[in-house]
């Protein structure tokens, strides 16, 4: 008996062809979710670096800025910043290093 004249088989086909345009769906929709939350995890985190960069960028501006004298220097170092060698008062500019988000440590430029 030929299996394409047979109710049962026809279907049958047609529910396996439904499943599998269903399963499909799903691999999509679900592919397409996980792909927009690790984005959306990224976009956050460089929004995340983009504020402490700036953060660390305006104590190192108010460190030149209020060198002593003339010359406006820059720290040779981050640590200057949080407390200024050159100040005989206690002054820092930034209280502490910020973490970098993306990497989740303190090491700043060493990746």
């Amino acid at each position: 008996m030929n299996s394409t004249n047979n109710p049962t088989s026809s279907t049958a086909n047609s529910r396996s062809r439904r499943s599998l345009i269903a399963l499909l769906i799903l691999v999509f929709v679900l592919t397409f979710l996980l792909g927009t939350q690790g984005f959306n995890t990224y976009l956050f985190k460089e929004r995340r670096l983009i504020a402490a960069g700036n953060e660390v960028a305006v104590a190192i501006k108010q460190y030149k800025d209020s060198s002593p004298g003339a010359s406006r220097d820059y720290p040779t170092a981050l640590a200057d910043v949080m407390r200024d060698p050159r100040m005989l008062v206690d002054t820092g500019y930034l209280n502490a290093l910020p973490v970098d988000p993306v990497t989740e440590k303190m090491e700043w430029g060493r990746g």
